[in-house]
């Protein structure tokens, strides 16, 4: 059934398939942000620079391998080179925390784990015992791991090392006295916890047609941290979480829209038309959203200030009131 939707759609499409240019454009927009935070050569940027390398790499051959019409060598050879970029997304992460955190007691621990993912990444590219083969969906060729002895110590491991980096991150707030320090970290912690969902990119290796909408969540997950590391001091959390929250919203629709119509009306013209108008409105869409949202905020933190600032004065005025009564009464009886 799957297969006939498969290639129902693409009797549909003409020569290109639209479904493999977010992850190639996403791809190459991460690696241009690791570029950019490069610019300041810290350690951390060092290997968050290694982070997005390795995320482009997977979105990268990932989208060519979208283009492909056939099962061939071809195919499975840019699956392979794409998910060695997964193999190393969350080492990097995990690597990338502890550098940021300079947590050098778990320096070994995470160059342990550069050695299983290069074990990793040598049994993914010279053995079939990875990647078993592929499956047609609707949105194209994707690599299939179901029937894999290793796959599932590999997810264990990917999951155990994104725990870690959270509990890392939740851990060093509470520990932190600096309210800059606690505010980065707030913002790594958030940047973890968007990109979770992101672990649905691996029901399809099993055969299940859900589509992988990881490139979403983890190109707003490194923008937001590229964003954190060079001015993580300049925004309150809040206003971080709601402009995070309209951006998935607004962006959602941008990007999936024009996809969904394509299909339903077999008209990619049209498809194509209506993507260029919602990336046209879309930043004002935002921008309209977000400062409503953000206004509304500040609004009621603007009121529990003056109403603190009251409190405040009466605290003082019953003080004061206090202090002149037991001035009085000691003149008189002292």
């Amino acid at each position: 059934m799957e297969e006939a939707v498969a290639d129902l759609y693409y009797e549909k499409m003409d020569k290109i398939n639209f479904f493999s240019f977010p992850p190639l454009i996403s791809g190459i927009l991460i690696l241009f942000l690791g570029i950019f935070v490069l610019q300041k050569r810290r350690r951390a940027n060092i290997h968050y620079f290694i982070l997005c390398f390795v995320t482009f790499v997977w979105l990268f051959f990932y989208g060519l391998a979208f283009l492909q019409k056939e099962d061939s060598y071809i195919l499975r050879l840019l699956f392979k080179i794409g998910y060695g970029g997964v193999v190393f997304i969350c080492t990097c992460w995990f690597k990338f925390i502890v550098e940021f955190l300079e947590a050098k007691k778990l320096n070994r621990l995470a160059n342990f784990c550069y050695i299983i993912s290069f074990f990793t990444l040598f049994y993914l590219l010279f053995t079939d015992g990875f990647i078993i083969g592929v499956k047609k969906y609707f949105w194209g060729y994707y690599p299939i791991t179901k029937g894999s002895l290793y796959h599932p110590v590999f997810l264990f491991f990917y999951s155990t090392l994104w725990v870690i980096g959270v509990v890392l991150l939740y851990r060093s707030i509470k520990l932190s006295a600096s309210p800059l320090e606690i505010l980065q970290r707030k913002y790594l912690l958030l940047s973890l916890l968007i990109v979770l969902p992101g672990i649905i990119d691996f029901v399809p290796n099993y055969g299940i047609q859900i589509y992988p909408f990881a490139w979403f969540l983890v190109a707003m997950c490194i923008l937001f941290t590229s964003y954190t590391i060079l001015k993580y001091n300049l925004l309150d959390i809040k206003i971080v979480i709601t402009r995070v929250s309209v951006f998935l919203v607004v962006y959602f629709f941008v990007l999936f829209l024009p996809f969904y119509i394509g299909y339903k009306t077999n008209s990619w013209v049209f498809s194509t038309t209506s993507a260029v108008v919602l990336a046209t409105i879309g930043p004002f869409i935002y921008s309209r959203l977000r400062l409503q949202i953000e206004n509304r905020i500040k609004a009621e933190e603007l009121h529990a200030h003056q109403l603190l600032k009251e409190a405040a004065r009466g605290i003082i005025l019953i003080h004061t009131i206090t202090s002149y009564s037991q001035s009085r009464i000691g003149n008189e009886f002292g």
